[in-house]
């Protein structure tokens, strides 16, 4: 019996403290979305800023039927950033950052957004016009790809935009939209910036430890509220 008071006594604990945790949680919950989403905004406009011009997962196709033929400028990028991991605009910066806020592939996303151009080989650029311009007279996929893989080792890792606007004055880059003459529109860099990795860390630690202080700061005035009351 005395047993039996005993787990009585620590469920009925237990039970108090599961119902002052879930009204503490709940009176945190709109401050800690205000303040996450005011984070994310904020780290989102700066990201647009640095990071839109970096090639995203899916964009290595012509931009237009007119274009099909010729590279687009992301084709000879060694690694975009992922789908549902870009800089396009705001909005799909707030949920790239949250998905790196949760932890899924964040490391991934900021060397894609980091990537810079290696060194080049003399006469690297010559002979990845020469190449482009075969990939541009092949039909075949197989050759066509193993010529992409060439260029991508000539000009590794992404392209500046002096070798994007020697590409493009060939005929061999379009960076025009569907809506735009083809070849001109000037070609920028789809390389990124280090700053990338200052970028993530500061943003993970600023989003956690406004969440932490907020966390714990609202079961510290529940606690208050419920010494009070009794």
């Amino acid at each position: 019996r005395l047993l039996a008071v005993v787990r009585v006594g620590k469920l009925s604990q237990v039970a108090s403290l599961m119902t002052f945790l879930s009204r503490s949680a709940t009176r945190a919950l709109g401050t800690f979305t205000v303040f996450l989403a005011v984070i994310m905004f904020c780290f989102g406009v700066v990201g647009v800023s640095i990071f839109s011009r970096v090639c995203t997962d899916g964009d290595q196709v012509a931009t237009s039927e007119a274009t099909r033929f010729r590279a687009a400028r992301c084709m000879l990028v060694a690694q975009p950033l992922p789908q549902y991991g870009s800089f396009s605009s705001v909005e799909i910066s707030m949920l790239t950052l949250l998905r790196a806020f949760t932890g899924d592939a964040w490391s991934d996303i900021m060397n894609a957004a980091a990537a810079e151009a290696s060194e080049r080989m003399e006469g690297a650029l010559g002979n990845a016009t020469a190449l482009l311009r075969r990939w541009n007279a092949s039909t075949v996929a197989s050759q066509r790809d193993s010529i992409i893989q060439e260029v991508q080792q000539l000009l590794p890792v992404c392209q500046t935009a002096e070798e994007l606007e020697h590409l493009r004055a060939a005929r061999l880059v379009d960076c025009s939209l569907p809506s735009e003459p083809a070849f001109q529109v000037t070609c920028y860099s789809n390389c990124g910036s280090p700053f990338a990795f200052v970028y993530f860390p500061v943003f993970i630690f600023a989003a956690s430890s406004v969440i932490f202080n907020l966390v714990f700061s609202s079961l510290y005035q529940g606690l208050r509220q419920e010494r009070a009351a009794s």
